[in-house]
């Protein structure tokens, strides 16, 4: 009886682990999103790991993405128009659109750039991405894995709280590294469609 006792309570607290265990695709708030007008450009990618080969336990090895900011604005681009979510331009585009209006593009921009860019673009809403890790993983030279991991955010122009979040932490055998941030997207504009939308002030 007491071993029983002791399987159903490991059973129980695996359970209770397994529930509240964070999602790979996480996006918030749970309820009613909202949604801007017009074009949403991606005007700030932070890049917070090295861009260089790591070697991790024995025989382990990762390879992060290389020039990671304009690939994964492009594929953020990309994923939104794939899914229709919404408009976001590819960074080339942006990049014409403050050259145009006399501004110098990064994607790296301080806070004061940003506020140029806002200024030349004149956005209902922007997004804003930090990317903590994107790379494939190796064992004794062989692919095994990708890894990603990322927050993508949308913000009103003017407004401190951001419309909605999105926080992405995956890991798959034997998908690229490019693949699985791609599918990630996908999966993050489809649960924008997903949500039930909340009109925006007026």
């Amino acid at each position: 009886m007491k071993n029983v006792l002791t399987a159903l309570c490991v059973a129980a607290v695996l359970a209770a682990a397994g529930c509240s265990s964070t999602p790979p695709v996480r996006l918030q708030p749970d309820g009613p999103i909202e949604l801007g007008q017009g074009e949403v450009p991606l005007l700030r990618v932070n890049v917070s790991f090295e861009e260089t080969a790591w070697i991790g336990r024995p025989g382990w090895g990762g390879l992060s993405q290389r020039n990671p900011a304009h690939s994964f604005a492009r594929l953020v681009s990309g994923a939104a128009e794939q899914t229709a979510a919404m408009n976001v331009p590819p960074p080339r585009e942006v990049e014409k659109q403050i050259s145009a209006g006399d501004g110098e593009f990064s994607l790296n921009p301080d806070d004061e750039q940003l506020q140029r860019y806002l200024s030349i673009l004149q956005p209902d809403t922007y997004l804003t991405a930090d990317l903590r890790a994107w790379q494939e993983n190796y064992y004794t030279g062989l692919f095994q894995d990708s890894t990603v991991r990322f927050t993508l955010t949308c913000h009103r122009s003017g407004q401190s709280e951001p419309l909605w979040t999105a926080t992405v932490n995956r890991e798959e055998d034997y998908v690229s590294s490019r693949e699985l941030a791609l599918s990630s997207l996908r999966e993050v504009f489809e649960g924008i469609i997903a949500r039930p939308k909340k009109e925006a002030p007026k």
